[in-house]
């Protein structure tokens, strides 16, 4: 029987030499510089669709709330999701709000029917200080409004745009 030993003096070569290495890290840094911008980019739109996405919600939630309830319903920037603020981007937070006065200004804190806290620091969504829903669903005052809504350094933006009978659409140009 042939007896097979191993030669421990001229082992079989393992593992990979220090030029295969060197090369292998110089093609991946190159291939991350190509592809890393683009990927910045992509996560931006998609942070951005998402944000306009959620921000559509609102609105639709808040026009379908004034439908249901057969009450005024506003919506507001709000810093502190109890008040509504002066402020005109939306980043820093909103709140719906039923109005049965129809005066726009929330009078008892029970009424509020949703609130949204402040976005990331790099996102801006500027537009209206608020609006109202009337109980048909439609704005007042009845005209076209639009919010502006930025992403980061890449400058990303998308616009939600609404109509005179309420309804809400988000785009990638201005309304």
């Amino acid at each position: 029987m042939l007896e097979i030993k191993p030669n421990y003096l001229n082992p079989p070569p393992l593992g990979f030499t220090l030029i295969e290495l060197l090369l292998t890290l110089a093609i991946t840094a190159a291939l991350l510089t190509l592809g890393l911008p683009n990927f910045q980019r992509l996560l931006a739109r998609n942070e951005a669709t998402s944000l306009a996405n959620h921000f559509l919600v609102s609105i639709h939630y808040a026009r379908s709330e004034a439908i249901k309830h057969n009450l005024n319903v506003q919506m507001c920037s709000s810093e502190n999701q109890r008040h509504c603020s002066d402020h005109n981007d939306w980043a820093k937070g909103w709140i719906i709000f039923l109005d049965p006065t129809g005066n726009g200004q929330l009078t008892d804190p029970s009424l509020i029917l949703r609130s949204q806290g402040a976005q990331a620091s790099d996102i801006s969504l500027i537009g209206p200080t608020h609006f109202r829903y009337t109980t048909a669903g439609y704005l007042s005052p009845s005209n076209h409004l639009s919010v502006k809504l930025t992403v980061g350094q890449q400058n990303i933006q998308r616009w939600i745009c609404l109509t005179a009978i309420g309804k809400a659409t988000v785009k990638q140009q201005a309304c």
